[in-house]
């Protein structure tokens, strides 16, 4: 009978990756040995007593400190551009058409072909700068188009609805969403900067340089110097990338916590909170393909009035709603209202990697605290459970975040598509419970499938 396998007989990575790195070595070793020619092949010990030696002089740092500070500039200026141009070229569509031959052209020369004009241009000593610039600007360019486009709609309709500022936007859903691609991008970009950095070194031949050391180690027939200098190259592009994309991971973070609001506007109370507007809709027309949804519709909803609609489905339930909450713009008839919206929508638009509170405290934390919309959620959500990603949360679960997001969200005009879908009867009581303590006088027009929904919060039926 065979022996099962033990996992804890397995090498550990670092063990294997070690190993590996020794059983190269060893290679090289013995193909310096049968060639037995320092000029031509030296070896792994001759290039680690030569790497030692350098690295004791203050000329090599300095070279190190010349090549790096050009190659960071150019990586650094190269995505500062990206982000810019690809952000505008995405809102602009002609300006992306002018712009894309120009980047598609950069992307597609041989970068040698650039550096003769770039020495013409910038002179040898930032040569380099310019040659990094050229190659990393076009994949962090393409990126940032490719991610923006990916961007979720619904969550940045959610968001418009509840009126978070663009600058909190841009942290809390472009950033994250453009991330990914950016750090794709950035794997092959690092790369490329330092091999197109110290390649326009080795042509131009700034003094100090990294790429002015391998080119007269070459001339002085230097092997071990060229093998030395390789190695310093190789360590400091996978340090820069192992760096840059820690530095893209934690960024993720540092651009939520930046989205959400700082302190809570004490005068919020007179300004946002105040009693809503009548809502009026006279001859409202909305057809999708040609097909009308809502035809002819005539809807008033007084301040502070309870409404719900229990129409069967595909009657334009949702459609209103949407309409109503600047979604969607009618085709036809005149639609009336100046109240500040919140809203439950039909399917969960939630930020996944964020627990409950965050997301909450995302659109309401000018008007609650922390503590608050903890309080609130704790009434409809086990404890244990608001520190989760709501991603790991149940159908249910999440349909009551969105409820108390919609409940504590500052406005005059309530429009909830069905709150308590997935809930069990008890669940629902408290969802009810909650919505008639924290309506507080806002107009409410609630899309349900259940007549007791109606008779529970005292409504008005409306039909479409």
């Amino acid at each position: 009978m065979p022996t099962p396998h033990k996992r804890g007989s397995r090498l550990p990575s670092w063990a294997k990756k070690t190993l590996i790195v020794i059983f190269w070595l060893l290679v090289w070793q013995l193909a310096a040995l049968l060639i037995n020619n320092d000029i031509l092949l030296a070896s792994p010990l001759q290039t680690a007593w030569v790497l030692l030696g350098n690295a004791a002089t203050v000329r090599f740092w300095a070279s190190i400190g010349f090549t790096l500070l050009r190659i960071f500039l150019g990586f650094t200026v190269a995505l500062l551009l990206a982000l810019a141009l690809g952000a505008l070229a995405w809102k602009r569509p002609l300006f992306k058409a002018f712009l894309n031959p120009a980047v598609t052209f950069i992307k597609s020369v041989p970068i040698v072909c650039f550096i003769v004009m770039l020495l013409i241009w910038f002179g040898a000593r930032w040569v380099s700068f310019a040659a990094v610039l050229l190659v990393a600007f076009p994949a962090i360019y393409f990126a940032v188009l490719e991610g923006l486009t990916q961007r979720d709609q619904k969550l940045l309709e959610m968001l418009r609805v509840f009126r978070v500022p663009g600058g909190r936007r841009l942290t809390a859903l472009y950033w994250p969403t453009i991330l990914p691609f950016l750090q794709a991008a950035s794997k092959v970009a690092v790369g490329m900067s330092w091999k197109s950095g110290v390649a326009a070194e080795l042509i131009g031949l700034p003094l100090g340089s990294i790429g002015a050391n391998i080119y007269q180690a070459k001339i002085l027939l230097q092997s071990a110097d060229i093998f030395a200098w390789t190695f310093v190259i190789v360590a400091l592009s996978i340090a820069a990338e192992k760096a840059f994309l820690a530095l893209l991971r934690r960024s993720e973070d540092w651009s939520w916590r930046m989205a959400l609001p700082r302190f809570i506007q004490e005068n919020i109370t007179e300004s946002i909170w105040q009693t809503p507007t009548q809502v009026t809709a006279q001859g409202l027309v909305k057809s999708f393909d040609d097909k009308p949804v809502i035809d002819n519709l005539n809807l008033t909803l007084a301040p502070a009035g309870r409404y719900t609609l229990n129409t069967p489905s595909g009657t334009g339930k949702t459609t209103l709603l949407r309409v109503l909450a600047g979604l969607e713009k009618p085709d036809g008839g005149t639609l009336t209202h100046s109240n500040r919206i919140a809203m439950v929508f039909q399917e969960a638009r939630l930020f996944e990697k964020r627990n409950a509170v965050e997301n909450i405290q995302l659109v309401a934390g000018h008007s609650h605290s922390q503590a608050v919309i903890h309080q609130t959620l704790a009434r409809l959500l086990p404890e244990d459970s608001l520190e989760l990603p709501v991603s790991q949360l149940s159908g249910g679960m999440r349909r009551r975040v969105e409820l108390c997001r919609a409940l504590l969200a500052p406005s005059q005009l309530l429009l909830l598509d069905e709150p308590f879908a997935g809930l069990d009867p008890a669940n629902t009581e408290a969802a009810m419970a909650l919505l008639e303590e924290q309506l507080n006088g806002r107009t409410l027009l609630l899309v349900s499938h259940d007549q007791q929904d109606t008779k529970a919060l005292s409504a008005t039926p409306l039909s479409l």
